[in-house]
């Protein structure tokens, strides 16, 4: 799992990657959309991975 926030914001949220898929856009192309939880917002959110930066890497143990 990870942690990650959006690149170039301000808002300072930080979202936890539950899960990643392969999904295609528009042009058929793969991106790759991740199953995030907003800490600040307290809610789930699917969002292209291209916009976000990993800023930390989470142990399950």
């Amino acid at each position: 799992m990870f942690k990650c926030k959006k690149k170039n914001s301000i808002d300072g949220k930080i979202y936890r990657v539950y899960q990643i898929m392969p999904l295609p856009n528009q042009f058929g192309a793969l991106g790759l959309v991740g199953i995030m939880y907003c800490e600040q917002d307290k809610k789930f959110d699917a969002n292209d991975l291209s916009q976000f930066e990993i800023i930390d890497e989470i142990s399950l143990q």
